[in-house]
């Protein structure tokens, strides 16, 4: 298939290459006919394909065909590797939360040491990896605890949640916007959640994967 538009290019590589990103559906079928896409570029002028592409993250958006409906766009953002993770880190039992800038929202938050997947390595390989880089700490137990589809509305990634215990955390001010590390008793955790100061999804669906686990099998550690 001869395809000049890289947006395009790329876009049917992805369908080669990761199959279970175009899974068939009735409600919200996918087109796949490359040149009813070409056609529908061509007259509305909405480019379809991968649009852009970071290290972390690529940006599609896909030509919808329902039997009943006009065809529309429908965009998502896809991850570029596997491995995303989110960790619920514990030292000296205290549970270890960064505030850190977002730059989607433009503000500060407080959550949970997570990170996106890298090549070459498991998301349990991943969490060691995002403990070290964010806290400078050392992972020495990793349990897993569930996945994570915190956005399923526009993000197609799923992030591994990890019990983590570590030993030697410090604050890294600065690095990927941490402005703070800090150490809760689970109940200051618990005050702080319900007190809206702890919003992030990933933190807060990692810590009930963390309240579910503990409730079947007990403490870890």
């Amino acid at each position: 298939m001869n395809i000049k538009e890289t947006e395009l290019r790329e876009y049917f590589e992805l369908m080669e290459n990761r199959p279970e990103l175009f899974v068939e559906n009735e409600l919200i079928p996918i087109e796949k006919d490359i040149e009813i896409i070409k056609k529908f570029t061509a007259e509305t002028g909405k480019k379809i394909g991968v649009v852009y592409h970071s290290r972390y993250n690529m940006m599609i958006t896909d030509l919808i065909t329902p039997k009943n409906e006009k065809p529309y766009v429908y965009e998502r953002i896809i991850p570029d590797s596997e491995g995303s993770v989110v960790t619920v880190v514990k030292c000296k039992d205290k549970f270890v939360l960064l505030k850190q800038f977002r730059h989607a929202l433009r503000k500060y938050q407080y959550g949970f040491v997570r990170g996106y997947g890298e090549q070459g390595l498991s998301a349990k390989e991943n969490a060691a990896k995002e403990i070290q880089e964010e806290t400078g700490g050392k992972a020495t137990e990793r349990i897993y605890l569930g996945e994570i589809a915190a956005d399923s509305g526009l993000t197609g990634g799923i992030a591994a949640v990890y019990l983590c215990k570590a030993e030697n955390v410090s604050q890294k001010t600065g690095y990927e916007g941490i402005q703070e590390l800090v150490l809760l008793e689970e109940h200051e955790l618990v005050q702080w959640i319900a007190s809206g100061r702890i919003n992030d999804g990933f933190t807060l669906s990692a810590y009930a994967l963390y309240c579910a686990y503990v409730q079947k099998n007990g403490l870890p550690f």
